[in-house]
């Protein structure tokens, strides 16, 4: 799967339905019948997605709180894409050869997309994020820790569009107004060698950004879908 495909693919599933109150299960159906309220609930708050924490680092090494909030999501997992799918073909849409030729794209990394919002400090992060990239890991329980592979940033405007060479993408956040919608989407990749596999149970993503400390923990072995793993 391409480099774009991939932006497009975080871009959406960080930005598409905030503010939504979350529905009934997204599993139970087609993904194509999901309606916005499945969606929400998959990208906000499922095994793939979810907010994670943030503190800055001080210069004598101590943590302290800041205003920044900060949500991630396992965007190379099949049902991430099928969301993007479903936006773009909408409710009840027809699965065409294109669709499918998208969702049948091998991903040969493992992405994980990160959204800071919350001030125009946040912003500036999106230019970090090659440099975090060293600093940016998985660590699954009991193995050795994954370093990203490449990291990539792009800023959010005030009206919260994520902006690539220039030009919006799809994906603003619906709502969001002024210094609360700055930030940046910070978008890593990470080898699949070694395998991570629901028997590590849990994998922590760590990331230094400049002088935020960014981390969450995905339980794998939830982050299942109709029967399989996915990641």
């Amino acid at each position: 799967m391409s480099r774009r495909n991939l932006v497009t693919i975080a871009s959406f599933v960080l930005f598409a339905f905030v503010g939504l109150i979350a529905g009934s299960s997204w599993e139970s159906k087609p993904f194509n019948a999901w309606t916005d309220a499945d969606l929400n609930d998959l990208l906000t708050d499922s095994p793939w997605a979810g907010s994670g924490s943030i503190v800055k680092i001080k210069p004598d090494g101590t943590t302290g709180r800041v205003p920044e909030n900060v949500m991630l999501s396992w965007t190379s997992a099949l049902p991430m894409r099928e969301a993007v799918a479903r936006e773009r073909i909408g409710l009840n849409g027809p699965v065409t050869p294109e669709v499918q030729a998208f969702l049948s794209s091998p991903v040969d990394t493992y992405v994980v997309a990160v959204k800071v919002t919350g001030s125009a400090a946040a912003q500036q992060l999106a230019s970090l994020a090659g440099q975090a990239q060293l600093l940016t890991r998985l660590e699954p329980r009991d193995k050795m820790a994954i370093v990203a592979l490449r990291g990539e940033g792009y800023p959010l405007d005030a009206a919260g569009n994520v902006v690539i060479q220039g030009a919006p993408a799809k994906g603003s956040a619906a709502g969001t107004k002024g210094s609360e919608a700055m930030g940046s989407l910070l978008v890593f990749a990470f080898p699949r060698t070694p395998a991570i596999s629901p028997r590590d149970r849990e994998v922590e993503f760590t990331s230094q950004i400049g002088d935020y400390y960014i981390k969450r923990t995905f339980h794998v072995n939830e982050m299942k879908y109709k029967g399989k793993p996915e990641l």
